[in-house]
């Protein structure tokens, strides 16, 4: 068999280059999408603790309410009012809570870290051996 033409050779060279750039393009798009999406995730969970945390004190406020309408009135339906508008406003911190660690669940390029790693050679082919290490007699 003889060897490829220098035109030949070029053409391959060129289609080579330009699968690799097709390649890369590909992986940087990935990366790409992931970044946003894995930013809109972040976000979301910005705003879900926030919201979490204006919860959290208007809950402690309600009860600061409740402890003083109790102690004023010591009558219970005032302090149950405030009761209920404090398991309510605990039930929905807590739900803002679960779902900002199920968004972040969903962070961390996954489908790039896929792309990128690196592929086992397929069953039977055969690594050259004038590319291998010479072996050594122990000396």
């Amino acid at each position: 068999m003889s060897p490829p033409s220098g035109s030949g050779l070029l053409r391959q060279l060129s289609a080579l280059r330009a699968e690799w750039l097709g390649l890369v393009h590909d992986v940087l798009h990935l990366a790409e999408l992931e970044t946003r999406r894995n930013g809109q995730h972040l976000f979301r969970i910005l705003v879900l603790a926030v919201a979490a945390a204006l919860l959290l004190v208007s809950a402690w406020l309600a009860l600061l309410a409740g402890v003083a309408l109790g102690a004023i009135q010591a009558g219970m339906p005032p302090f149950l009012a405030v009761l209920l508008v404090v398991a309510a406003n605990l039930l929905l911190a807590l739900w803002c809570v679960r779902h900002s660690v199920a968004l972040a669940g969903g962070i961390g390029w996954a489908a790039t870290r896929r792309a990128l790693a690196p592929r086992p050679a397929p069953a039977g082919t055969v690594i050259p051996v004038s590319d291998a290490e010479p072996p050594h007699d122990g000396n």
